[in-house]
């Protein structure tokens, strides 16, 4: 579904912000259950990175990319037509990206199901 990098460059300077994830909320509409899968530094194949605001985040998104590999990091049931909303922030799951880091969000469904995905996350900047 998408990829997020926390970039190791951001205003023409080496990044030092450390993200991490806050919220993730998901929800499936079909005829069969669906999983969402979230991995960490996977392999990205294709796509592009576009920055979420080159003037204010260290993030840049990939929606067209294939992954293989990376770490599992947390995955999700969802029934047919399900939703799961998580607080993930501080004190609960530690979803954190140094720069040059990524994870990456897959849906998955043995059927057309629709999958859809928000994410809310935290930038510390000094």
């Amino acid at each position: 579904m998408l990829t997020i990098l926390n970039n190791t460059t951001f205003q023409g300077k080496a990044n030092k912000v450390e993200i991490e994830i806050s919220f993730i909320g998901a929800a499936s509409d079909g005829t069969k259950s669906a999983e969402i899968l979230m991995y960490k530094n996977a392999t990205i194949t294709g796509g592009a990175y576009s920055a979420i605001d080159a003037n204010n985040s260290v993030i840049s998104v990939n929606t067209t990319n294939t992954i293989t590999g990376g770490k599992l990091s947390f995955s999700a049931p969802l029934a047919k037509i399900d939703r799961v909303n998580l607080d993930t922030g501080a004190g609960h799951m530690h979803f954190q990206l140094n720069p040059g880091e990524t994870y990456s969000f897959v849906g998955l469904s043995s059927a057309t199901s629709d999958i859809i995905m928000a994410l809310r996350w935290e930038e510390y900047f000094s």
